[in-house]
């Protein structure tokens, strides 16, 4: 997986975009589309990372609010409502792609899972 940060423009840091190329898929007639889909960056206009705002990890648009506090507000069920009225700073589309960059973090990536006998 590469990742390419590159500068918004705007003064908030670095937006983080995600591409991925796997060549197990390239050349296999059905799955053509899907490499052209996954090869493609996937970029994060509302998620920035600055090494020199808390500590470098990723925020909702360089807010002092890390990706990593809303997906955990989600994870503990809290609504959409009750995370914005946490940070009236945040909207909808924020807590959408805190979720997806997430989901993409941790694609295909292995997690070791502890499971009770």
């Amino acid at each position: 997986m590469g990742i390419d940060k590159r500068d918004t423009g705007h003064g908030i840091g670095k937006t983080a975009a995600y591409g991925r190329v796997n060549s197990a898929f390239e050349f296999t007639g059905g799955l053509v589309k899907w490499f052209a889909r996954r090869v493609s960056p996937m970029m994060f206009h509302r998620i920035t990372v600055n090494p020199h705002q808390m500590g470098g990890v990723p925020c909702v648009r360089g807010l002092r609010i890390p990706v990593a506090t809303v997906v955990g507000m989600v994870a503990d069920g809290m609504s959409d409502e009750d995370i914005l009225k946490a940070f009236p700073d945040l909207t909808g589309d924020d807590i959408r792609e805190a979720l997806r960059y997430a989901a993409e973090a941790v694609r295909e990536r292995e997690i070791p899972l502890v499971t009770k006998p």
